[in-house]
């Protein structure tokens, strides 16, 4: 999985230009954000987790669960783009399709992209994340979410890995870089 993902990331990298204004949504330790922002990207990294030692400049870091601040984003603000790598599978499923995706559609200017990484792994339950119910999300999910958005890239590997124990663990990795129409 973990070189896929950089494969996928690499390629969303390729469409950051020097003043492009981004979100990173579940930053984790703003390791892809100091990445933008050192290419010129200004980036705002959310997550609940505090802010890093070694943020950069360029990285305004926002301590708070998505959910919370995508309510209180002013309705006025625009992103070129927002990525979110391995997030929403923590999230109510109802909540981001009918919710969260289109609220943040609605905060990409015409013509900028989201570029979304979600997975799931079989048999559940996954530990240490007992308590999470990981969805299993297709590009179909998410694109349904965008209407009218053009697809640049979607599709679903499935890698089956070595899980704990020595039992077979199937991964679900589904990757969506949408571009909203101008």
């Amino acid at each position: 999985m973990g070189r896929d993902c950089h494969i996928f990331r690499s390629h969303c990298l390729i469409k950051v230009e020097p003043n492009m204004i981004g979100a990173d949504l579940g930053a984790g330790n703003a390791r892809w954000a100091r990445v933008l922002a050192d290419r010129g990207a200004l980036m705002t990294a959310v997550d609940v987790l505090p802010a890093p030692d070694d943020l950069r400049e360029g990285v305004e870091w926002v301590q708070m669960r998505i959910e919370d601040w995508i309510k209180q984003i002013d309705p006025f603000v625009r992103f070129d783009f927002i990525m979110s790598f391995n997030l929403i599978h923590f999230l109510d499923r109802e909540y981001v399709l009918e919710h969260l995706l289109p609220c943040l559609a609605a905060h990409v200017h015409p013509g900028g992209w989201m570029a979304i990484r979600t997975f799931c792994k079989h048999p559940e339950p996954v530990t240490g994340m007992e308590d999470r119910i990981l969805s299993l999300y297709k590009p179909t999910d998410i694109l349904g979410a965008l209407p009218r958005w053009r697809t640049h890239r979607a599709h679903t590997d499935q890698d089956l890995s070595e899980g704990q124990c020595g039992t077979t663990r199937l991964w679900h990795i589904t990757d969506v870089l949408a571009i909203r129409p101008e």
